[in-house]
Protein backbone atom coordinates (compact mmCIF):
# COMPACT_ATOMS: atom_id res chain seq x y z
CA UNK A 1 0.00 0.00 0.00
CA UNK A 2 1.19 3.15 -1.20
CA UNK A 3 0.23 6.77 0.18
CA UNK A 4 0.75 10.07 -1.70
CA UNK A 5 0.28 12.80 0.20
CA UNK A 6 -0.59 15.96 -1.67
CA UNK A 7 -1.87 18.93 0.44
CA UNK A 8 -3.08 21.41 -2.61
CA UNK A 9 -4.02 25.09 -1.52
CA UNK A 10 -4.29 23.24 1.97
CA UNK A 11 -5.56 26.88 4.28
CA UNK A 12 -4.43 26.04 7.55
CA UNK A 13 -6.54 24.39 10.04
CA UNK A 14 -8.36 26.08 13.17
CA UNK A 15 -7.78 22.89 15.68
CA UNK A 16 -4.92 20.40 15.63
CA UNK A 17 -7.53 17.08 15.61
CA UNK A 18 -8.47 18.90 12.51
CA UNK A 19 -5.37 19.14 10.79
CA UNK A 20 -5.00 15.50 11.43
CA UNK A 21 -8.62 14.86 9.97
CA UNK A 22 -8.16 17.41 7.27
CA UNK A 23 -4.70 15.64 6.34
CA UNK A 24 -6.69 12.24 5.87
CA UNK A 25 -8.80 13.96 3.59
CA UNK A 26 -6.08 15.26 1.25
CA UNK A 27 -4.46 11.69 1.04
CA UNK A 28 -4.03 10.22 -2.49
CA UNK A 29 -4.38 6.88 -1.59
CA UNK A 30 -3.28 4.48 -4.25
CA UNK A 31 -4.60 0.83 -3.21
CA UNK A 32 -1.90 -1.71 -3.06
CA UNK A 33 -2.18 -5.80 -2.77
CA UNK A 34 -5.72 -7.53 -2.64
CA UNK A 35 -5.90 -8.02 1.64
CA UNK A 36 -4.04 -4.89 2.53
CA UNK A 37 -5.64 -2.83 5.00
CA UNK A 38 -7.05 0.39 3.64
CA UNK A 39 -7.40 3.62 5.80
CA UNK A 40 -10.71 3.63 7.71
CA UNK A 41 -11.80 7.30 6.45
CA UNK A 42 -11.08 6.45 3.03
CA UNK A 43 -13.24 3.37 3.48
CA UNK A 44 -16.25 5.00 5.30
CA UNK A 45 -15.98 7.86 2.89
CA UNK A 46 -16.43 5.21 0.03
CA UNK A 47 -18.40 2.66 1.88
CA UNK A 48 -15.97 -0.32 0.86
CA UNK A 49 -12.26 -0.80 -0.38
CA UNK A 50 -11.39 1.81 -2.88
CA UNK A 51 -10.35 0.21 -6.50
CA UNK A 52 -6.91 0.98 -7.59
CA UNK A 53 -7.58 4.72 -8.57
CA UNK A 54 -6.37 7.67 -6.88
CA UNK A 55 -8.18 9.59 -4.70
CA UNK A 56 -7.68 13.07 -4.64
CA UNK A 57 -9.08 15.91 -1.75
CA UNK A 58 -8.51 19.37 -0.39
CA UNK A 59 -9.83 19.60 3.03
CA UNK A 60 -11.07 23.54 3.27
CA UNK A 61 -11.86 25.61 6.12
CA UNK A 62 -12.55 29.22 5.81
CA UNK A 63 -10.90 32.16 7.10
CA UNK A 64 -8.62 30.86 9.64
CA UNK A 65 -5.86 32.87 11.56
CA UNK A 66 -2.77 31.59 10.52
CA UNK A 67 -0.60 29.34 12.81
CA UNK A 68 1.61 32.10 15.06
CA UNK A 69 -0.54 34.54 14.90
CA UNK A 70 -0.74 36.70 18.31
CA UNK A 71 -3.97 38.17 17.38
CA UNK A 72 -6.99 38.29 19.84
CA UNK A 73 -10.08 37.94 18.37
CA UNK A 74 -13.63 39.56 19.96
CA UNK A 75 -17.15 39.69 19.44
CA UNK A 76 -18.97 43.07 19.00
CA UNK A 77 -22.53 43.92 17.65
CA UNK A 78 -22.44 44.87 14.34
CA UNK A 79 -23.43 48.67 15.25
CA UNK A 80 -20.39 48.76 17.37
CA UNK A 81 -18.04 47.59 14.81
CA UNK A 82 -19.05 49.98 12.07
CA UNK A 83 -18.65 52.90 14.74
CA UNK A 84 -15.23 51.46 15.39
CA UNK A 85 -15.17 52.17 19.39
CA UNK A 86 -17.01 50.19 22.11
CA UNK A 87 -16.86 49.81 25.68
CA UNK A 88 -16.72 46.51 27.16
CA UNK A 89 -17.83 45.38 30.52
CA UNK A 90 -18.51 42.28 32.76
CA UNK A 91 -17.29 39.21 31.20
CA UNK A 92 -16.20 40.34 28.39
CA UNK A 93 -14.04 42.51 29.81
CA UNK A 94 -13.03 40.23 32.04
CA UNK A 95 -12.23 37.56 29.73
CA UNK A 96 -9.84 39.76 27.06
CA UNK A 97 -8.71 41.25 31.10
CA UNK A 98 -7.78 38.18 33.23
CA UNK A 99 -7.76 35.65 29.73
CA UNK A 100 -6.32 37.21 27.18
CA UNK A 101 -4.66 39.76 29.18
CA UNK A 102 -4.77 42.66 26.84
CA UNK A 103 -2.78 46.17 27.76
CA UNK A 104 -3.40 49.33 26.27
CA UNK A 105 -1.91 49.46 22.81
CA UNK A 106 -2.57 45.52 22.15
CA UNK A 107 -4.35 44.66 18.71
CA UNK A 108 -7.86 42.75 18.81
CA UNK A 109 -9.59 41.84 15.57
CA UNK A 110 -13.30 42.69 16.27
CA UNK A 111 -15.86 40.62 14.45
CA UNK A 112 -19.99 40.63 14.40
CA UNK A 113 -20.63 36.57 13.22
CA UNK A 114 -22.09 38.82 10.17
CA UNK A 115 -19.40 38.73 7.78
CA UNK A 116 -17.98 42.01 9.15
CA UNK A 117 -14.12 42.15 11.15
CA UNK A 118 -12.04 45.00 12.29
CA UNK A 119 -8.87 45.86 13.56
CA UNK A 120 -9.34 47.16 17.19
CA UNK A 121 -6.85 48.63 19.46
CA UNK A 122 -7.15 48.72 23.24
CA UNK A 123 -7.63 52.17 23.93
CA UNK A 124 -7.36 52.29 27.76
CA UNK A 125 -8.38 49.55 30.61
CA UNK A 126 -9.70 49.71 34.04
CA UNK A 127 -11.52 47.66 36.20
CA UNK A 128 -14.22 45.41 34.62
CA UNK A 129 -13.80 48.01 31.50
CA UNK A 130 -12.33 47.88 28.43
CA UNK A 131 -12.32 50.16 25.40
CA UNK A 132 -11.70 49.61 21.74
CA UNK A 133 -11.24 51.93 19.39
CA UNK A 134 -10.56 51.44 15.57
CA UNK A 135 -7.22 50.97 14.17
CA UNK A 136 -8.48 49.85 10.87
CA UNK A 137 -11.43 49.93 8.43
CA UNK A 138 -13.87 47.12 8.49
CA UNK A 139 -13.29 44.10 6.08
CA UNK A 140 -16.65 42.78 4.66
CA UNK A 141 -15.67 38.69 4.21
CA UNK A 142 -18.00 36.97 1.13
CA UNK A 143 -20.41 33.76 2.49
CA UNK A 144 -18.91 30.99 2.05
CA UNK A 145 -19.19 29.07 -1.66
CA UNK A 146 -21.70 26.98 -0.37
CA UNK A 147 -23.95 26.94 2.68
CA UNK A 148 -24.40 23.62 4.34
CA UNK A 149 -27.55 23.10 7.23
CA UNK A 150 -26.69 20.37 9.60
CA UNK A 151 -30.04 18.52 10.77
CA UNK A 152 -28.89 17.29 14.14
CA UNK A 153 -31.38 14.89 16.50
CA UNK A 154 -30.67 16.68 20.32
CA UNK A 155 -28.38 14.14 21.43
CA UNK A 156 -27.07 14.65 25.07
CA UNK A 157 -25.76 17.70 26.12
CA UNK A 158 -22.48 17.62 26.28
CA UNK A 159 -22.25 15.53 22.90
CA UNK A 160 -24.56 18.13 21.45
CA UNK A 161 -22.47 20.87 22.84
CA UNK A 162 -19.32 19.39 21.05
CA UNK A 163 -21.38 18.87 18.22
CA UNK A 164 -22.34 22.72 17.57
CA UNK A 165 -18.73 23.48 17.86
CA UNK A 166 -16.94 21.15 15.37
CA UNK A 167 -19.71 22.52 13.23
CA UNK A 168 -18.90 26.38 14.03
CA UNK A 169 -15.59 25.42 12.90
CA UNK A 170 -16.19 23.58 10.00
CA UNK A 171 -18.25 26.40 8.36
CA UNK A 172 -21.95 25.09 8.80
CA UNK A 173 -24.16 27.93 7.70
CA UNK A 174 -27.07 26.53 9.82
CA UNK A 175 -27.23 24.38 12.61
CA UNK A 176 -30.73 22.83 13.74
CA UNK A 177 -31.45 20.88 16.62
CA UNK A 178 -34.26 18.47 15.94
CA UNK A 179 -36.75 17.15 18.31
CA UNK A 180 -36.75 13.32 17.34
CA UNK A 181 -38.64 10.09 18.23
CA UNK A 182 -35.67 8.55 19.81
CA UNK A 183 -34.08 11.48 21.44
CA UNK A 184 -32.79 11.30 24.65
CA UNK A 185 -33.22 14.95 25.46
CA UNK A 186 -37.34 15.70 24.59
CA UNK A 187 -37.72 18.86 22.93
CA UNK A 188 -35.31 22.26 22.44
CA UNK A 189 -35.88 24.62 24.92
CA UNK A 190 -34.95 28.31 24.57
CA UNK A 191 -31.85 27.82 27.52
CA UNK A 192 -30.49 25.40 25.35
CA UNK A 193 -30.50 27.28 22.27
CA UNK A 194 -28.74 29.96 24.05
CA UNK A 195 -26.03 27.50 24.98
CA UNK A 196 -25.22 26.65 22.06
CA UNK A 197 -25.11 30.02 20.73
CA UNK A 198 -22.79 30.93 22.97
CA UNK A 199 -20.63 27.92 22.36
CA UNK A 200 -20.77 28.62 18.44
CA UNK A 201 -19.44 32.70 18.73
CA UNK A 202 -16.84 31.43 20.69
CA UNK A 203 -15.99 28.30 18.12
CA UNK A 204 -15.62 31.39 15.76
CA UNK A 205 -13.77 33.60 17.78
CA UNK A 206 -11.65 30.55 18.15
CA UNK A 207 -11.61 29.40 14.90
CA UNK A 208 -11.04 32.94 12.94
CA UNK A 209 -14.17 32.11 11.11
CA UNK A 210 -16.46 35.63 9.60
CA UNK A 211 -20.22 34.22 9.88
CA UNK A 212 -21.98 32.39 12.44
CA UNK A 213 -24.14 29.74 12.39
CA UNK A 214 -27.80 29.87 12.81
CA UNK A 215 -28.83 28.08 15.48
CA UNK A 216 -32.31 26.82 16.09
CA UNK A 217 -34.42 24.12 17.10
CA UNK A 218 -37.61 22.60 15.45
CA UNK A 219 -39.69 19.65 16.11
CA UNK A 220 -39.39 16.53 13.35
CA UNK A 221 -42.01 17.64 11.31
CA UNK A 222 -40.84 20.96 10.71
CA UNK A 223 -37.70 19.77 9.89
CA UNK A 224 -39.08 17.56 7.04
CA UNK A 225 -41.19 20.85 5.90
CA UNK A 226 -37.73 22.94 5.85
CA UNK A 227 -36.17 19.70 4.03
CA UNK A 228 -39.01 19.83 1.25
CA UNK A 229 -38.55 23.37 0.71
CA UNK A 230 -34.25 22.94 0.74
CA UNK A 231 -35.04 20.17 -2.14
CA UNK A 232 -37.86 22.63 -3.51
CA UNK A 233 -35.11 25.51 -4.14
CA UNK A 234 -32.73 22.84 -6.11
CA UNK A 235 -30.67 21.83 -3.00
CA UNK A 236 -29.68 18.06 -1.76
CA UNK A 237 -30.35 16.57 1.66
CA UNK A 238 -29.02 13.40 2.79
CA UNK A 239 -28.93 11.43 5.98
CA UNK A 240 -27.44 8.53 7.25
CA UNK A 241 -28.88 5.33 6.44
CA UNK A 242 -27.81 2.21 8.18
CA UNK A 243 -29.82 -0.26 5.84
CA UNK A 244 -28.20 -2.34 3.25
CA UNK A 245 -27.68 -1.27 -0.48
CA UNK A 246 -27.61 3.04 1.26
CA UNK A 247 -25.35 4.21 -1.83
CA UNK A 248 -22.18 5.54 -0.29
CA UNK A 249 -22.48 9.60 1.09
CA UNK A 250 -19.16 10.07 -1.82
CA UNK A 251 -21.27 8.67 -4.80
CA UNK A 252 -24.33 10.82 -3.91
CA UNK A 253 -22.21 13.76 -3.82
CA UNK A 254 -20.68 13.13 -7.05
CA UNK A 255 -24.04 12.75 -8.42
CA UNK A 256 -24.99 15.86 -7.51
CA UNK A 257 -25.67 19.15 -9.11
CA UNK A 258 -28.18 21.98 -8.36
CA UNK A 259 -30.66 21.79 -9.84
CA UNK A 260 -33.40 25.09 -11.37
CA UNK A 261 -34.51 27.19 -9.84
CA UNK A 262 -31.20 26.30 -7.62
CA UNK A 263 -29.89 29.84 -5.54
CA UNK A 264 -26.51 30.72 -5.77
CA UNK A 265 -24.52 29.84 -3.55
CA UNK A 266 -25.56 26.59 -3.36
CA UNK A 267 -26.90 24.91 -0.46
CA UNK A 268 -27.23 21.32 1.09
CA UNK A 269 -28.35 19.75 4.16
CA UNK A 270 -26.79 16.87 6.58
CA UNK A 271 -29.62 15.03 8.83
CA UNK A 272 -27.36 13.00 11.55
CA UNK A 273 -30.43 10.51 13.96
CA UNK A 274 -30.13 10.10 17.58
CA UNK A 275 -28.22 7.21 19.05
CA UNK A 276 -31.02 4.66 18.51
CA UNK A 277 -31.31 5.88 14.63
CA UNK A 278 -34.07 7.53 12.89
CA UNK A 279 -37.51 5.37 13.21
CA UNK A 280 -38.11 3.80 10.03
CA UNK A 281 -41.55 5.98 9.71
CA UNK A 282 -39.22 9.13 10.23
CA UNK A 283 -37.10 7.97 7.46
CA UNK A 284 -39.64 7.15 5.19
CA UNK A 285 -40.92 10.82 6.05
CA UNK A 286 -37.00 12.34 4.91
CA UNK A 287 -37.62 10.76 2.13
CA UNK A 288 -40.46 11.72 1.37
CA UNK A 289 -39.39 15.44 1.91
CA UNK A 290 -36.68 15.03 -0.82
CA UNK A 291 -33.77 13.54 1.56
CA UNK A 292 -31.53 10.60 0.24
CA UNK A 293 -29.90 7.67 2.64
CA UNK A 294 -26.45 7.15 2.32
CA UNK A 295 -23.81 5.49 4.06
CA UNK A 296 -21.12 6.08 5.78
CA UNK A 297 -19.03 3.00 5.60
CA UNK A 298 -19.33 -0.33 7.62
CA UNK A 299 -18.71 1.15 11.12
CA UNK A 300 -21.74 2.46 13.05
CA UNK A 301 -20.58 5.84 14.63
CA UNK A 302 -21.60 7.75 17.27
CA UNK A 303 -24.59 10.69 15.96
CA UNK A 304 -21.69 13.46 16.93
CA UNK A 305 -19.26 11.78 14.90
CA UNK A 306 -21.52 11.06 11.81
CA UNK A 307 -22.26 14.49 12.00
CA UNK A 308 -19.21 16.01 11.81
CA UNK A 309 -17.68 13.12 9.15
CA UNK A 310 -20.81 14.26 6.83
CA UNK A 311 -19.71 17.96 7.28
CA UNK A 312 -16.02 17.04 6.41
CA UNK A 313 -17.04 15.15 3.61
CA UNK A 314 -19.53 17.50 2.05
CA UNK A 315 -16.62 20.61 1.95
CA UNK A 316 -14.27 18.26 1.15
CA UNK A 317 -16.66 17.67 -2.32
CA UNK A 318 -17.22 21.46 -3.24
CA UNK A 319 -14.24 23.25 -1.88
CA UNK A 320 -12.66 20.41 -4.48
CA UNK A 321 -14.96 21.30 -7.00
CA UNK A 322 -14.43 25.15 -6.51
CA UNK A 323 -10.66 23.84 -7.00
CA UNK A 324 -11.29 22.42 -10.42
CA UNK A 325 -13.37 25.02 -11.88
CA UNK A 326 -11.20 27.76 -11.30
CA UNK A 327 -8.38 25.67 -13.06
CA UNK A 328 -10.35 25.47 -15.46
CA UNK A 329 -11.15 28.86 -15.71
CA UNK A 330 -7.19 29.63 -15.56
Amino acid sequence: MSLEMEVARFPLTPRPQFAILAAFFSVGYRSGQPGQTVNLLATAFLGSNPSPTTIRGTAFFSGVVPFGSNMHRHHLTTEDLERGDATLDGEDARHLQSVLRVRPGDCVEAFDGRGNTRLMRVAETGKHRVRLVSDGDVVCHAPPAFRATLFAAACKPNRMDWLVEKATELGAWRVVAVAAARCVARGVDAPHLARWRRIAREALRQCGGAWEPEISGVDFNAACGEIAAMAQRGGAVWFGDLSEGAPPLVLELKNFSPQPPALSPPECGWCVGPEGDFTPAEMDALRAAGAHGVSLGQNVLRAETAGVFGLCAIHLFFMDSNRKREISNA
